[in-house]
């Protein structure tokens, strides 16, 4: 049997019998998408192969599971016939099933979950792998040649080597013409699995610097697993250290799997991949059509598409071929799982790397400070890249104090005179606010009264253009009241800014010059962002109005000035993580700046310019920052110097949360009377109350990881047996990153 699954508890407490009685020689266990911890027995008339979807009885609904062992064996107990089998074989092999296995036992997840999550949606429902393997074409003679137009264009097409239809379509081919040729037997059409997919270069790649070069030779150079850090300033050039890394995997016959942090960052990375490369490239994230991404996923699965792009949850594609993983801004919040399960991609993709026994490398202007502990005790091998690549220069950096200097709707005098000068030499500006929206509040200016959301503990934020007050935490939406309803007064004001009004005054100041705000409400897909990024692209003059959307891995060449209007928030966050998120998206927004040959200038506006953290950052080199911030955490005992867990409950009644952290804290009082952890609350959540639910958590901290995985595992599985009462929600968070 080619897969073993490894079932995270013992087999006997992890399977429920149900249903009516029937005699079958072939007892199935079936992982369901359902939030509990065991499999399910089936009986099937045929063998069914391990890694085989089935559709199942399940209560009184039918649910897609897939097959984890196949037992001859009649199992003695009361069972039901499964109602079909979807597929005639495993869609994935044994490498994929490691991974599933571990992320199920890691974060301690039902492992029917984890594989309902590694699936897109149309093979959740049970639509069948083959609805979405394409057929190819290929020339019947390499030197035919057509009569007409048409014709002759699709077999100039083809001289690349086999293409879909999707493909011939993209080159001005049409079905007609299409049908005509296999008609002629000019053009012959396959089945997917003859396909040998072509890969060769479309363009001679630039000449590495000697840094470039040295990492470069390092990763192609080395064999079986290691990990990379690729810690190279902003600009550096590490994209084309990946790109390289690739065509030395691809040249070995194997696929490279390229993780970015947004989806917005898909379309540039699939646009430079393109133009280096000819070959089937898969895109995977949630924004994709549901069959177009099912296309791409069955593409990764069959081996023809040598290179996967994709966010956090492209991490779970499966590839039979893995030879290299390339987690870019590794450092980036985006990759640990919020919602669901709390698996974090950037970790998985060193074990998934392990288990292929290939090589991963992790990308960073401003590394993680876990990435660079791992780097300074010798389980990640350190690659500096430490100077702008094509002879660039860093920015020129400058504090200017808000205390006392006046300001327009945000913007100092001294920012709207760079900005105006900038634009008068045809460049680029890019002005950068963390809060989108209009204003962050509506107060009435007579009794002080202030919109908030009534389902939580935040202020409304003020959309202007749809007159809408937003709950940016739980989506809440009232229209925009014009009257107090405490004491029914008229003069209600809009405090402070948010990029909807940096960008009506940047527009009422500079009319003449266009102006592109850039945040989740004006880009809700990967392609509007393409379009609304093509002005910058052109190299027009243009100011740019943005959120952290825009600190990522963008490479606008004419933008010559970066403004920031908002960081001190993040220089006094209860987060211990604060110091590091705030440093880093900070370095990376200032690294827009004067990425060619013009030279860059980033004014950072603040009420602290004497903060300790904020000279640090600006003074001196990212590294040293984090290193004094490593040497705080060792200091304090906090991750990476320890490992964490992170327990979650909510409710509606506040005490229903208390009695279930109590209870967790009761139950690890010997360990941390023992020394063996350390636990800190119960305490409110930063959000208190959430969608009208009471929220509360309960930190853990252990010198050790496998004895906190181990009192996790205990905790699990308390929590999981005790009859809590009912619409409690609790979940533990493994190597949590956002302590909301």
């Amino acid at each position: 049997m080619w897969l073993q699954m490894r079932i995270l508890t013992n087999s006997a407490t992890n399977t429920q019998s149900i249903g009516e009685t029937t005699l079958s020689a072939h007892t199935i266990a079936v992982a369901l998408p359902v939030p509990l911890k065991r499999n399910f027995h089936y009986l099937s008339d045929s063998a069914v192969s391990p890694g085989c979807r089935v559709r199942v009885p399940f209560s009184n609904r039918e649910l897609i599971g897939t097959v984890v062992e196949d037992n001859s064996t009649p199992h003695s107990g009361e069972l039901k016939a499964i109602i079909e089998i979807i597929d005639e074989a495993p869609f994935a092999n044994q490498r994929w099933w490691q991974l599933i296995n571990f992320t199920a036992s890691y974060y301690l997840a039902p492992i029917g979950e984890v594989i309902s999550s590694a699936l897109p949606k149309n093979l959740r429902d049970g639509r069948p792998l083959s609805n979405y393997r394409a057929d190819w074409f290929q020339l019947t003679d390499v030197n035919a040649v057509a009569k007409g137009v048409q014709q002759q264009r699709c077999l100039d097409a083809l001289r690349s080597g086999p293409m879909e239809w999707s493909q011939l379509r993209e080159a001005k081919v049409t079905r007609a013409t299409l049908k005509r040729l296999l008609e002629l037997e000019l053009v012959a059409e396959y089945d997917h699995l003859g396909a040998e997919t072509p890969c060769r270069l479309t363009q001679s790649p630039p000449e590495p610097n000697a840094e470039q070069l040295a990492a470069i030779t390092a990763i192609t150079q080395s064999t079986g697993f290691s990990s990379w850090l690729i810690d190279g300033i902003t600009g550096s050039g590490k994209t084309e250290v990946y790109l390289r890394s690739i065509e030395h995997c691809l040249a070995q016959g194997q696929q490279a799997l390229v993780l970015v942090p947004e989806i917005a960052l898909t379309p540039q990375t699939l646009e430079r991949f393109s133009a280096r490369f000819a070959t089937r490239i898969a895109v995977l994230h949630s924004g994709l059509a549901r069959g177009a991404r099912c296309e791409d996923w069955v593409s990764a699965a069959d081996g023809l598409a040598r290179i996967i792009i994709g966010t956090r949850s492209a991490i779970f594609a499966p590839i039979p071929k893995l030879g290299l993983i390339v987690v870019d801004e590794e450092h980036d919040l985006s990759y640990k799982q919020q919602d669901g399960f709390h698996y974090s991609a950037r970790d998985l993709a060193i074990v998934r790397a392990k288990h292929a026994q290939c090589p991963v490398i992790l990308g960073s202007a401003t590394p993680s400070l876990e990435s660079l502990a791992n780097a300074e005790r010798g389980a990640y091998q350190r690659l500096e890249l430490s100077a702008r690549a094509g002879g660039a220069s860093s920015p020129s950096v400058e504090l200017v104090d808000i205390r006392q200097a006046s300001r327009d709707t945000g913007l100092t005098m001294a920012a709207l005179d760079s900005i105006s000068s900038c634009l008068a030499r045809g460049e680029q500006a890019l002005v950068f606010i963390n809060r989108r929206g209009y204003s962050p509040a509506l107060m009435c200016q007579h009794c002080g009264w202030i919109a908030d959301c009534p389902a939580c503990t935040r202020h409304f934020t003020v959309h202007q253009r749809h007159q809408q007050l937003v709950c940016h935490h739980c989506d809440v939406v009232e229209p925009v009241t014009h009257r107090c309803p405490q004491c029914f007064s008229q003069q209600l004001d809009r405090v402070g800014e948010g990029t909807e009004r940096i960008e009506e005054r940047l527009i009422q100041l500079f009319p003449d010059t266009p102006t592109i705000r850039i945040d989740r409400d004006t880009t809700r897909s990967a392609q509007q962002l393409a379009e609304n990024l093509e002005l910058v692209n052109n190299g027009q003059p243009c100011i740019l109005v943005g959120t952290q959307m825009l600190a990522k891995g963008h490479h606008f060449e004419r933008v010559t000035l970066v403004v920031v209007l908002d960081i001190d928030s993040g220089l006094y966050a209860a987060d211990f993580r604060a110091p590091e998120r705030t440093g880093q998206l900070l370095t990376q927004v200032m690294g827009r700046a004067g990425r060619a040959e013009l030279a860059g200038q980033v004014l950072v506006q603040t009420s602290l310019p004497d903060h300790p953290l904020l000279q640090s950052l600006l003074s001196q080199p990212y590294r040293i920052y984090a290193s004094m911030l490593l040497a705080e955490r060792q200091r304090f005992g906090q991750p990476p110097f320890s490992a964490a867990a992170l327990l979650r409950a909510d409710h509606p009644h506040q005490h229903q949360v208390d009695q279930c952290l109590s209870l967790a804290r009761n139950f690890c009082a010997n360990a941390v009377q023992h020394g063996v952890l350390q636990c800190q609350g119960p305490m409110p959540a930063p959000l208190a109350m959430r969608n009208g639910r009471q929220r509360g958590q309960l930190w853990f901290f252990a010198s050790h990881r496998n004895k906190l995985h181990s009192a996790m595992q205990a905790l699990d599985e308390l929590l999981t047996n005790s009859k809590l009462v009912g619409g409690l929600r609790w979940s533990i968070d493994i190597d949590p990153q956002d302590s909301n």
